[in-house]
């Protein structure tokens, strides 16, 4: 198992900064993370929240109304 680089991790708090206290779509968890100058390809971001889904830091949910995954802590 490779230990999760700098960036990585920095990007991991940011996320669940992004969740703390609401749940998001990855559109909108995207946008909260440009809103603080934090640019990431879309690859690299799907993949730390599929990581991220795995270690059970934080849940995909479906929203019923708005008919897409959410992501929530």
């Amino acid at each position: 198992v490779m230990m999760p680089s700098i960036t990585e991790l920095f990007l991991r708090k940011e996320i669940m900064e992004c969740l703390r206290n609401r749940e998001l779509s990855y559109d909108e968890l995207r946008e909260c993370l440009e809103s603080k100058g934090i640019y990431v390809e879309g690859l690299q971001l799907r993949s730390i929240i599929a990581s991220m889904i795995r270690s059970g830091e934080i849940r995909k949910v479906i929203d019923p109304l708005k008919r897409k995954f959410i992501l929530t802590c």
